[in-house]
């Protein structure tokens, strides 16, 4: 609630940590990525709306958050990490709301901010799936689901209209290894969370209501080989669908009390889910973990969540 960074670390064996600030002056949620093991990126808006950074490498601790020379942004950024190490972050433009892009890699830096054009009504979602394929979705001007992918060595698409209808909010996104992609988004109506999904070799699925009426927005994160989506419902619990083959179980809400916002989660490749949300009453960071089929939590991990 003071606008600076915060962060709270989980070691096993000794468990969570506790806050600690980690300064700065920002105005969009953080979005973190591991870009090779041991080693963590996060990157938010800052009050001067250019793109701040602050990285932890294995054993080094945390660097002081650094702003990045890549021109004013108009949304949250939004950021996906391959395991080589090289990191893509996107944002929508302030000025011109094209999308735009940087890339870091090893060795070489951050290097030029790329404008990949289209008009975007929302921040983008990017998605890594496969063997380094590249999606990235948003919202269109016209209130559709667009997309532009990039293969890997290949140069960026052009954007495209996914149709879908017309979305009530900007679209959540997640890869899996197979090359499977999950987009979700709430209805124009919030009356339901809606979701497409593209297989290699057969395309985009319709559009498909998963269920529940939606506050906020939709959180997709691939854990293995399933991808679940959770989201805030209207009344204000925390609602969740896993991927089942080709389709999605019928959607559930989690007894873990009434939730301040949007949910925001991660997943690990044995499956294991961990999502957290501002609490309702005390706006502190709460936590709730999914494994081996069932969910633990909620639990309270202190701090002051704007």
């Amino acid at each position: 609630t003071n606008g600076q960074l915060w962060r709270d670390s989980y070691t096993p064996g000794a468990g969570w940590q506790g806050p600690a600030s980690m300064g700065g002056s920002l105005v969009s949620q953080p979005a973190a990525v591991q870009s090779s093991p041991g080693t963590t990126a996060v990157f938010a808006r800052g009050t001067d709306g250019h793109l701040w950074e602050a990285v932890s490498g294995a054993g080094s601790g945390w660097s002081s958050l650094a702003q990045l020379n890549v021109g004013t942004l108009g949304s949250r950024p939004a950021a996906v990490a391959r395991g080589s190490g090289v990191i893509d972050v996107f944002w929508r433009g302030s000025a011109d709301k094209h999308l735009w892009h940087a890339e870091y890699s090893p060795g070489q830096g951050w290097g030029k901010p790329q404008d990949l054009g289209a008009q975007l009504a929302s921040a983008p979602a990017p998605a890594l799936s496969g063997a380094g394929t590249l999606s990235v979705f948003w919202k269109g001007t016209d209130g559709h689901l667009w997309y532009v992918r990039r293969s890997p060595g290949r140069p960026w698409g052009k954007a495209a209209s996914l149709g879908m209808g017309a979305l009530g909010g900007g679209p959540a996104a997640a890869g899996l290894a197979g090359g499977t992609v999950d987009v979700f988004w709430p209805g124009s109506s919030r009356a339901s969370v809606w979701g497409t999904r593209y297989v290699p070799g057969t395309g985009w699925s319709t559009a498909t209501a998963v269920g529940g009426a939606v506050t906020g927005g939709p959180f997709v994160v691939s854990a293995g080989t399933a991808a679940d989506v959770l989201w805030r419902g209207s009344d204000g619990r925390l609602w969740w669908s896993i991927s089942q083959g080709t389709g999605w179980q019928p959607s559930s809400r989690l007894g873990m009390g009434v939730l301040g916002g949007a949910p925001f989660a991660a997943g690990q490749a044995g499956g294991v889910v961990d999502v957290f949300w501002k609490g309702s009453a005390d706006a502190h960071l709460w936590h709730a973990r999914y494994r081996a089929g069932s969910w633990a939590g909620p639990r309270d991990l202190g701090g002051a969540v704007s």
